[in-house]
């Protein structure tokens, strides 16, 4: 091919996209909005945080400001005051985003006593050999609902690692549906592991549906699952078929599994890591509970001062969910400031973490010190308005 015209091809090229940059920056309803540039154009910069750098999502310090465009149709707030107006009451109605809701592919309940115990053998049994203990793995395994036993901690860990490329790509999900699923295994592992929870979670909700429990099953289980509730319940059909509560499954597994158990190592490590916060909450424990075979009505642990402190800073320092969590305004122009906010289509949201990590709110938000957190202290008061919102 001519030199010349390799040249002039390149050249039309560099001005249609260039062209095309000015005009999306310049007809964005956005358009106005403090931002990065490259933020305006395409989900591709949301892509280079989200994708290619694991989850860093925008430079923390770009967030950090009250108000920032971060896509060509979503924006970030970081008030922790705004919160109320943002995610709304029973009087303010907002809407879910779509590519947030899409992820899930949607059109618990708390471990057993025996589950405690069995887990507290184990993990003696552990120690007694002297051998080191994934805790992480550990309380997943203890968290996990008793209907989904069979769905391992690896596939939770891939499942989450899909969710930040099927954000961006939110074809792909319906796409995957629509293909055999060893051809979707063969592409990636986080992908097979994405099927392994989904195939882990039909497994046990199918002979629910189909009233094919095994007696074993049936005798074995401590209590009726949601999916025993909602099969019985009078929701219309179509709110209960397979791929409906297996899509729930998944929803449930991972809320209930991974979020309890972050939270459960962050303590157990910070515990060990002061012997002085630890031998505190041994005294209270002992108090009520003088050895690990006279067990305790969660009613009377709950008036355990020293403990709420603990598991109250044990959830703000896990933080949670990190990812934001967008709202639409759907009918009415939410104000910021100085900012009018077009309603109906525009995304907004908050991070967890910057309202977690305030340090206006909680002051040394990253010492580990549960004194702080003692009833009726301003530092609680603090944490309970913010889960509050």
């Amino acid at each position: 091919m001519d030199l010349v015209l390799i040249v002039n091809l390149a050249k039309c090229l560099a001005g249609y996209w260039t062209f095309i940059a000015v005009y999306v920056c310049d007809s964005t309803l956005l358009r106005d909005f403090p931002g990065p540039n490259l933020a305006a154009l395409r989900l591709w910069y949301e892509f280079c945080f989200d994708v290619v750098k694991r989850g860093q999502f925008i430079d923390a310090d770009k967030l950090k400001v009250p108000i920032v465009r971060i896509s060509p149709e979503e924006l970030h707030i970081n008030d922790p005051e705004y919160c109320d107006e943002l995610y709304g009451s029973v009087t303010l109605k907002r809407d879910k985003y779509d590519n947030w809701v899409s992820l899930a592919a949607t059109p618990g309940s708390s471990f057993s006593t025996e589950n405690v115990d069995k887990f507290c053998r184990s993990i003696g049994a552990d120690l007694k050999t002297g051998e080191m203990i994934r805790t992480d793995a550990a309380y997943v395994t203890l968290t996990m609902d008793p209907d989904f036993k069979l769905v391992w901690k690896e596939t939770l860990e891939g499942a989450f690692e899909c969710g930040a490329l099927l954000r961006q790509f939110p074809w792909i999900l319906p796409l995957m549906n629509m293909m055999p699923d060893s051809w979707v295994s063969s592409m990636n592992l986080s992908m097979k592991l994405m099927l392994g929870l989904k195939a882990g979670v039909r497994a046990r909700i199918k002979p629910i549906l189909d009233h094919t429990q095994s007696a074993r099953d049936l005798q074995e289980a401590s209590h009726r699952s949601i999916f025993n509730e909602l099969r019985d319940s009078i929701l219309p059909p179509e709110e209960k078929t397979i791929d409906r509560l297996c899509d729930e499954g998944q929803i449930l597994t991972g809320a209930g599994t991974k979020m309890a158990a972050a939270t459960l190592y962050y303590i157990t490590f910070y515990l060990l890591s002061d012997r002085k916060i630890l031998d505190a909450l041994r005294a209270e424990l002992r108090a009520v509970m003088p050895t690990p075979r006279c067990p305790v009505s969660v009613t009377k642990l709950k008036q355990l001062p020293y403990l709420s402190a603990v598991i109250s800073k044990g959830l703000r320092i896990s933080i949670g969910v990190t990812a934001r969590l967008p709202r639409i305004a759907t009918d009415e122009v939410l104000t910021y400031k100085e900012w009018m906010i077009p309603f109906g289509r525009t995304p907004v949201s908050e991070s967890s973490y910057f309202i977690l990590m305030n340090e206006s709110i909680f002051p040394d938000p990253t010492e580990f010190r549960p004194d702080r957190w003692l009833k009726d202290s301003k530092y609680n008061r603090s944490l309970e308005s913010q889960c509050e919102k």
